[in-house]
């Protein structure tokens, strides 16, 4: 039953209907500080996976009028390092972009060696689109020759000096941030890739990225669950920015590919679960949206519902989120995916003043969707909210 839904009591006469939960105090909440891995997709079933240090978390929501991609399929990293605050002392940028169409008679290693001092050359508008700044000439930004460990062999590369940057809306003096990029080659993939760091000072060298490099088949990126933080970075209802972080286990399988990076509808973030055979039998997704001032859980989860076209799903089951996080509201029912049978959940999140939408999408027999309702659910109990 609808917490808040009015019944009869053994004897007939009304009964006081259960109060309803007052919002958790999110601001309280500590902020992870737990080494995790991030992947970006490289081709249609190869991903690059990067090691990275606690306190990193992805930026989003996907559509943000700042692009959450530096340039090319990628991902944007913030170090969250001040518990009390949330503010943030470097940027991290990792991608791929595939090398132009060119004569596959000239070696990989050539083609890929044109293609980076094109990408550094190009920096200033690439800093511009995600509101930062090049104080540094690229034409005196010096590019060397080295080597990087992918999967524990040594690789040709190659890497930038230090160069300068400052966030575009920052003017004051000591707002400059110490930069530096890396360039390697996936040949499989006739792909270039890249990792960028904007830091404070030494807050945080390159090389902490760099341990842990590996190309994998998507597939096999997260075989046994890994850790997703996010910062949903969105101006809210009343105008604040403030800082929304939430983070859980992504379960064994799951992964980001082109498609859920790809996406420019209303996405804080989204993976895929990839078969033997690279097809995708499951996915999720979170969408976020305005929270509506004085509305109940209750009722923003029957927005949901009606803004979703949720069918047939019945009343919701209560699954309280890690310590201090609250809880979701979380509908089942029955779906489609193109023209295929699929089994839905989606759970209702409040998040301060952003109402999360997480909805999981199983395509696969009822025994499937079953295992994944419980895997769902684990997730949800693990999952962890702050903001600050």
């Amino acid at each position: 039953m609808i917490a808040g839904s009015r019944g009869a009591s053994a004897g007939g006469g009304e009964v006081t209907p259960p109060a309803v939960p007052a919002p958790v105090n999110l601001k309280a909440n500590k902020i992870l500080d737990v080494p995790t891995s991030v992947s970006v997709p490289i081709s249609a079933d190869q991903s690059l996976v990067v090691a990275i240090p606690g306190r990193m978390f992805l930026q989003c929501p996907r559509n943000a009028p700042v692009p959450t991609t530096f340039w090319g399929d990628g991902i944007i990293l913030q170090d969250v390092w001040n518990s009390t605050t949330g503010n943030t002392l470097t940027m991290v940028y990792v991608g791929t972009m595939p090398l132009p169409a060119a004569d596959l008679s000239v070696p990989f290693a050539e083609r890929f060696a044109r293609m980076v001092p094109s990408f550094v050359t190009g920096l200033e508008e690439k800093y511009a689109r995600v509101d930062f700044r090049l104080l540094t000439d690229p034409g005196n930004i010096k590019i060397e020759k080295t080597t990087v460990k992918v999967d524990g062999k040594p690789v040709p590369a190659f890497r930038t000096s230090r160069y300068q940057t400052a966030p575009s809306t920052v003017n004051k003096k000591g707002a400059q941030l110490a930069s530096e990029a890396v360039f390697f080659g996936a040949p499989s993939a006739e792909a270039l890739l890249y990792v960028v760091i904007d830091s404070k000072g030494k807050a945080m060298p390159i090389e902490k990225l760099l341990d842990g490099l590996s190309i994998r088949k998507t597939s096999t990126v997260n075989p046994t669950g890994r850790l997703v933080a996010l910062n949903d970075v969105s101006y809210g209802v009343d105008g604040r920015w403030p800082v929304r972080l939430g983070w859980y286990t992504s379960p064994a399988g799951f992964a980001p590919t082109q498609d859920t990076i790809r996406t420019t509808t209303e996405l804080v973030y989204g993976e895929e679960r990839l078969d033997a055979s690279g097809k995708p039998n499951a996915a999720y997704k979170i969408e976020h949206r305005d929270g509506t001032p004085g509305k109940t859980h209750e009722q923003e989860l029957e927005i949901e519902r009606a803004s979703h076209q949720i069918q047939d799903a019945g009343a919701p089951r209560s699954v309280d989120l890690a310590a201090g996080s609250g809880r979701a509201l979380v509908l089942s029912y029955k779906t489609k995916v193109g023209d295929r049978a699929a089994f839905g959940q989606s759970a209702m999140i409040v998040l301060d003043d952003k109402v999360w939408t997480f909805t999981w999408t199983t395509l696969g027999d009822e025994a499937l969707a079953k295992a994944d309702a419980a895997a769902f659910d684990a997730l949800l109990k693990g999952m962890s909210l702050a903001i600050r």
